[in-house]
C-alpha cells in the first residue's frame, strides 16, 4: 500500500547501483522456492548469452517486480513449471552505455481470458470475484509492478490463450546502464578442461534439459539428452561412453 501511494503521488525514487543480475534473480527465486517445492512445481531461469553480468539500476525494485510475477505464477499454477527468461531488448537500446532488458515469466497455470487481460494491471483488480475468493490477494501486485517497470524506462504486458494448463507469460522491460566490471570467472565460456567431454542429461521436464544443453554446449561439451531412463540403459549396453551424467533425482 505504501509503495502504491508513493507511485500515485509521484514520490517513488529509484536508486542507481551496480549489481550482479544473476544474484538479483536468484535472490527472488530463493524467496519462492519453498512454495514451489511444496506444490511440486519446477522453477528455472535462463539468461541469453548477450545479457550482461553486471548492470546499473535499482536492484531492489527489479527484485520486487520479479517476486510479484513469480509469486503470482506460482499461486495460479498447480502442476508443471514456472520459467523466467531474460534477453536484451533492442527496442530500448539508447547507446553503448544504456540497454534494455526483457524479462518473461512463463507458467503452466490456469491462464487468463483474453477479454480480462487488461484489467489485471488495474489497481485493486483481479480476473473476477471467484478468483479473489479462491486465491486471495489485494490486486495491487501487478499494478505496482507495471508502474515500476514504467518508472524504470520500460513496460509490462501479458500473453495468454486463456486455456488451463497452457498458462500465461508475463513480460516486462526495463532500461539499465552497462558496467565495465568483467564477468565472474565461473561464467567464462572458455573451459578447456570440459571441451570435448561427453555429458549425459536425463530429465523428464521439458525446460531443464534445454537450459542444461545450452550451458554445456557453451563450454564446448557434447551433450546427449533423453527423458526416458530406459533409453539410457540401451545406450550404456551399446557401449556409449560419458564423462559426466546429470540426472534428475526425482525420476
Amino acid at each position: 500500500i505504501l509503495d502504491f501511494s508513493k507511485i500515485e503521488a509521484g514520490r517513488m525514487e529509484l536508486e542507481e547501483q551496480l549489481f550482479d543480475l544473476r544474484e538479483c534473480i536468484e535472490s527472488a527465486f530463493d524467496l519462492v522456492a519453498a512454495r514451489a517445492t511444496e506444490k511440486g512445481i519446477d522453477l528455472a531461469y535462463l539468461l541469453d548469452n548477450n545479457v550482461p553480468s553486471f548492470v546499473i539500476s535499482d536492484s531492489t525494485r527489479l527484485r520486487q517486480i520479479l517476486l510479484n510475477l513469480l509469486s503470482n505464477s506460482l499461486k495460479f499454477t498447480s502442476t508443471g513449471e514456472v520459467v523466467l527468461s531474460v534477453s536484451v531488448e533492442n527496442s530500448l537500446l539508447v547507446n553503448d552505455e544504456v540497454i534494455g532488458l526483457r524479462f518473461a515469466v512463463r507458467d503452466t497455470g490456469i491462464g487468463i481470458p483474453k477479454d480480462r487481460k487488461e484489467q489485471l494491471f488495474r489497481s485493486f483488480s483481479q480476473i473476477d470475484a471467484s478468483t479473489t475468493q479462491k486465491y486471495g490477494g489485494t490486486g495491487l501486485g501487478l499494478a505496482i509492478s507495471k508502474r515500476l517497470s514504467e518508472l524504470m524506462g520500460g513496460s509490462m504486458w501479458v500473453e495468454s490463450e486463456g486455456i488451463p494448463g497452457k498458462g500465461s507469460t508475463f513480460y516486462f522491460t526495463i532500461q539499465t546502464r552497462l558496467s565495465t566490471n568483467p564477468a565472474p570467472i565461473f561464467m567464462n565460456t572458455k573451459q578447456p578442461v570440459l571441451s570435448g567431454r561427453r555429458v549425459l542429461i536425463v530429465d523428464d521436464n521439458a525446460t531443464d534439459p534445454y537450459i542444461l544443453m545450452r550451458q554445456v554446449q557453451s563450454w564446448g561439451m557434447i551433450p546427449q539428452e533423453t527423458a526416458d531412463p530406459r533409453q539410457v540403459l540401451t545406450w550404456i549396453r551399446e557401449g556409449q561412453d560419458y564423462d559426466v551424467g546429470l540426472l534428475d533425482m526425482q525420476m
